[in-house]
């Protein structure tokens, strides 16, 4: 898959800029606040249907202006594709070639993509939703169904939550759904982080030069007959008015030569896991979708030493499609100066030159 050309009009600090881009590596360079991240965000929300720095999308229309558009041609399987987001605050339109879709849910799986961005060390440190977040991203870009069960689920779920201070109706009912949902969720998140573990501690290995190993473990509230944990469990939830339950309340736990990431490593292995945990998740959507996926490094090797760096690029070299953004030029790209994409102010002052 190649994303060939981006247009951004009103998006952050973009005001009309139609981007071209190499079809193997883009480095893309400029001073703080010039766009960089702005413009792998927009790639991000084109193939995920959101954002990875805000919820709302009235964030991301340029100061001043009314609302944003974005629009990609991408070629996937030879074919020629595109797919265009506008929002204006009051209404979105989505579309992927000539037919308006309906939700943001329904891009993930057309244009595939992993990002690195400072903000995964959050993976790390941050709450349990963010690592589902990471878990459900995933999952969701090669297995429809999942994305089903997910909806359905969180409906279930929902309904659940408002029987219980509002007692009218059969809980029961909501209670199977969740519990056949809850299955598919449990055992699809499970089995990723399994297949995840091999292709991380590869490149952890290269990474850490052969120094650190790693581990991720599935981490569920429910047990193999989860509609008897949600009956026994309902009185106690009707006092909370919550259910304390259920795919909603999993997480991982990842571990450093059997040591805690989150409590024993220093931070500079901690930002080195979340790359590595990132190249590896990109190794294993390729294997699920047969296909090499876009693949975007946000500050690249801004917190690894100068060694590390050569051995990320080396990993990164023969990807299909990559983006990474730098705040200036360094000795470790002068053999790639056509692939440099130099931004100021929200405008392309460099464009690439295929190689």
């Amino acid at each position: 898959m190649i994303l060939k050309t981006l247009r951004l009009h009103n998006f952050r600090n973009f005001s009309d800029e139609v981007i071209e881009f190499n079809p193997s590596l883009n480095i893309i360079c400029g001073g703080n606040a010039q766009g960089k991240t702005n413009l792998l965000e927009a790639i991000f929300l084109l193939s995920t249907g959101r954002s990875f720095r805000t919820f709302q999308l009235k964030d991301l229309i340029k100061h001043g202006e009314k609302y944003f558009l974005i629009e990609a041609e991408i070629v996937k399987d030879l074919v020629a594709q595109t797919i265009k987001i506008y929002f204006d605050e009051t209404q979105k339109k989505i579309q992927h070639n000539s037919t308006l879709i309906p939700s943001f849910t329904s891009l993930l799986g057309i244009m595939q993509s992993v990002l690195h961005a400072p903000c995964d060390i959050d993976i790390i440190s941050g709450l349990p939703n963010i690592r589902r977040r990471f878990l459900n991203l995933h999952i969701a870009q090669w297995d429809p169904l999942y994305v089903h069960h997910l909806a359905r689920f969180s409906k279930a779920l929902k309904q659940r939550n408002f029987l219980l201070k509002n007692p009218q109706e059969n809980i029961e009912i909501w209670e199977i759904e969740m519990a056949k949902s809850a299955a598919y969720l449990t055992e699809k998140r499970r089995k990723m982080l399994q297949e995840l573990n091999s292709p991380l501690n590869d490149v952890m290995q290269i990474l850490s030069q052969k120094k650190e190993s790693i581990h991720l473990h599935y981490v569920s509230s429910i047990s193999d007959n989860y509609l008897a944990q949600l009956e026994k469990s309902r009185k106690k939830d009707s006092i909370l008015g919550v259910t304390q339950i259920g795919p909603h309340r999993d997480d991982f736990i990842s571990y450093i030569d059997k040591k805690l990431v989150k409590l024993f490593a220093s931070e500079g292995q901690k930002r080195t896991f979340t790359l590595a945990l990132r190249l590896a998740e990109y190794r294993l959507l390729s294997d699920r979708i047969k296909s090499l996926p876009l693949l975007s490094l946000d500050d690249f090797g801004s917190h690894l030493d100068e060694a590390r760096q050569h051995e990320l690029k080396a990993l990164i070299q023969n990807l299909t499609q990559v983006f990474i953004t730098l705040p200036t030029v360094n000795n470790i790209w002068q053999d790639r100066q056509n692939d440099f994409i130099s931004l100021e102010s929200g405008k392309v002052v460099k464009t690439p030159v295929a190689v």
